[in-house]
Formats: C-alpha cells, sequence, structure tokens
C-alpha cells in the first residue's frame, strides 16, 4: 500500500509518481515516501520495506527534456570516474527520461530513478543545524575533496553530444532573466536595500568581469551543495542533487556549500576545512579566494530570486528573512556602505587569501 507521511506534494502528484514507477517495471503499489519538495518531489521507493531507489518528479517547467538528459548522462560519467554519486537507472526502454501525463493538460511530468544512497544529510539549511565543529571540519574537508574532483572531472570531461544546462553566470544569478528569478522582483525588500543590493552589483559585475571565465575557473558544477545535498554515512560522503549542475565558477561551489552559515559560528571551520581538502586534490591560487566575497553575494541574489519565484514552498518562507540579512550583509561588505545594515544579525569575516594553503599546495 503506498505511504506518502510527509505534507507535501498534492494526491495527483503522487499518482504521476506512481505511474511512472511502470517505466521501470516496478509496480504502482511499491512503497513511496517523500523525502523533499523544493524544487521536485523526491520520494524514496521502498521493494520489501527496504529502500531501493530514489524517484524525482520534477517541476515543470525549469528543465527541458535534453538538458535533464544532460543532467544524468554528467552523473553517470562522474560515478564512472569514481566520483560518488547515485546512480541514474534508465527505463525498460533505455531513457534516462519518462514522460507521465497528466489531467490539467499543462503538459507532462518529467521523472527519473537514481539508485538509494545510504547516509544522513550534512545539515540543515532551515533550522541552521550544521553540528559540531569536530563534525564539520572531518565532514567539509571531505567535501571539498570531492566538489575539487568534480571540478577536475569538468575540465576534462568531453562529452560526445551538447550540454544544455543553465549558466549560473553575472545573468544567471543576479540579472533580471535570473534562472531562479530576479532578486529585485522580491517585494519583502525595502526601496534602501534593494538600493544597497543594486550598488553591490554593480560592482560585482566589474570585479567578474576582471576575473574572466577562464577554463581553470568556470566549467560544469555542482551548483547547489547546500547541506542537505551531501549525505554521510560513517566515513563515505555522497554527492545527490544534481537538478541545479550548470556552468559557472568553480569558486562559487565552494561559496554555496558555506553560504547558509555566513553568520554562524560554523562559517570559518568549514571554509577552511573545505579549502583544505579542495587543495589535497586540485589546485587553487590564493589570489582566486579574493573573489570569495563576490560568490557568496551571487549565490545570496540567486537565492533571494528563488524565494520569489518559489514562495509557495515552506523553506522559502523559513530563509526569507535569514537569506535577506545575508545578501544585505555581503553587499554591504562589497560597497563599504554601512547605510540600514546596523539592525542586520549577521556578523562574518572572511578569512585572508592564505587560507587552506597546506604543504602540499605550497609545493605545486
Amino acid at each position: 500500500m503506498n505511504d506518502v507521511s510527509v505534507v507535501g506534494p498534492s494526491p495527483a502528484l503522487v499518482r504521476i509518481a506512481q505511474s511512472a514507477l511502470l517505466s521501470w517495471g516496478i509496480a504502482r503499489d511499491a512503497s513511496l515516501r517523500l523525502l523533499k519538495y523544493r524544487e521536485n518531489a523526491v520520494f524514496a521507493v521502498d521493494i520489501d520495506n527496504k529502500p531501493a531507489h530514489v524517484l524525482r518528479v520534477h517541476r515543470r517547467g525549469y528543465h527541458t527534456d535534453a538538458a535533464l538528459r544532460s543532467e544524468l548522462l554528467w552523473m553517470t560519467a562522474l560515478n564512472d570516474h569514481g566520483i560518488p554519486t547515485p546512480r541514474v537507472t534508465p527505463t525498460r526502454q533505455g531513457d534516462f527520461l519518462t514522460l507521465v501525463s497528466a489531467t490539467d493538460g499543462a503538459g507532462p511530468f518529467q521523472c527519473d530513478l537514481l539508485s538509494w544512497v545510504a547516509g544522513v544529510p550534512l545539515g540543515n539549511i532551515e533550522s541552521k543545524s550544521f553540528g559540531k565543529e569536530e563534525f564539520i571540519g572531518r565532514a567539509y574537508e571531505q567535501v571539498g575533496r570531492l566538489a575539487a574532483q568534480v571540478h577536475l572531472h569538468s575540465e576534462q570531461w568531453r562529452p560526445v553530444e551538447p550540454v544544455h544546462r543553465h549558466s549560473w553566470d553575472e545573468e544567471g544569478c543576479f540579472g533580471t532573466g535570473a534562472v531562479w528569478g530576479y532578486y529585485g522582483d522580491l517585494d519583502t525588500l525595502t526601496q534602501a536595500e534593494r538600493a544597497l543590493l543594486d550598488r553591490a552589483v554593480i560592482i560585482a559585475r566589474q570585479r567578474l568581469a576582471e576575473f574572466g571565465k577562464t577554463g581553470n575557473r568556470f566549467g560544469l558544477i555542482h551548483a547547489d551543495l547546500v547541506p542537505e545535498n551531501v549525505l554521510i554515512d560513517g566515513e563515505a560522503c555522497t554527492l545527490i542533487d544534481f537538478d541545479d549542475a550548470g556552468f559557472g565558477w568553480y569558486l562559487a561551489d565552494i561559496a554555496i556549500a558555506v553560504f547558509f552559515q555566513v553568520g554562524t559560528a560554523s562559517f570559518a571551520p568549514a571554509l577552511h576545512a573545505m579549502l583544505r581538502g579542495y587543495r589535497q586534490v586540485r589546485h587553487l591560487p590564493a589570489s582566486d579566494l579574493h573573489m570569495l566575497d563576490v560568490m557568496l553575494f551571487l549565490r545570496g541574489l540567486a537565492v533571494l530570486g528563488w524565494i520569489k519565484t518559489r514562495g509557495e514552498t515552506e523553506t522559502a518562507r523559513q530563509i526569507k528573512q535569514s537569506v535577506t540579512e545575508i545578501a544585505l550583509s555581503l553587499a554591504a561588505n562589497l560597497t563599504g556602505d554601512p547605510i540600514n545594515t546596523t539592525h542586520l544579525n549577521v556578523q562574518f569575516e572572511l578569512p585572508p587569501s592564505r587560507i587552506g594553503v597546506n604543504d602540499a599546495d605550497k609545493q605545486r
């Protein structure tokens, strides 16, 4: 009997998930458990009372079929390369996707099936729960190593067909046509707050233009390394949810991983550990780290856009205030403008550019 115990998607969406299972030869009455309902509805598929698969019912209109196949192709390539990600399960017809028609006339739902990955999330952004410093140090060092492996693969991967994915560049993060929505449309921003963000955007654009998009700095990235997308199982660490994977600055993945910890005691330990792990695998020039404030700001405005366009989700409601404060504090840091920031409860200090340099990195 189907069991969906978490309030989230409508019964109609659950029926879509049940119908999708047939494409993999799984009975409609297999047990479904809702794991997450943010961008997509993500279900655990239990067989014989044990989790066997993860079924994703994608948000309509976010990705094209070609873009989703590109995501799944890259995940497969990463897994084949020894980087721990969920395995993609093709349908009985050999496709990565199945399309399930709905009765609302709005077009089919895109669904895919991944292998079950054991483990618990690294943390939770809604509750700002990230664990104790010792755990953060060990876990984020692992995350840093995995991110570096992903970036090395991105630099070297030559797929046989074009990759169709979003671009998390200036326009993709804070342009009026940003991927997740335009930050300036968020109606809870005051006129003064919006003006501060706008001034910071001008500075960020200038610095990003100077930084450039050379192949050692810009490529295919995970783009959503939030704590929930890192599963820890003992000493094993797996990256999941490549739904937002796209083209961006490699340094942005590092900023994204620690963004929600800005203003908390775990920010500096997590960042130090991640950079330490990253540099065990891939070279990261100390001079590049002067862009970390811009990368954090990019993420802040992208998430403000997400909050605007996903306002119906519980996550958007829970993180709106904290993300707004982080983004405004980052903007004030970029502009040097203290106006209207005295009320913000976000204090942070970006480390010097030599952070995380270890002996191995010095020898490069």
